[in-house]
């Protein structure tokens, strides 16, 4: 079974160009990095009080 899983991952892999999966692997990062990015400046702006509350979870919401 684990077999399979792996052939089928690596005819996946196969059927697309290198530079396919280089984007697809620099999008995941580009998108995690600005999750977190964005949750941990909404954190540093509430413990200062720096910015309303509904402006951030507008932005939040923008994200997904």
């Amino acid at each position: 079974m684990l077999k399979d899983i792996k052939q089928k991952i690596s005819k996946l892999y196969h059927e697309y160009p290198r530079t396919f999966w280089i984007v697809i692997v620099i999008t995941f990062i580009d998108r995690l990095g600005g999750s977190l990015f964005f949750s941990f400046c909404k954190i540093i702006l509430e413990e200062h009080n720096l910015c309303d509350q509904r402006l951030l979870v507008a932005r939040s919401a923008s994200l997904n």
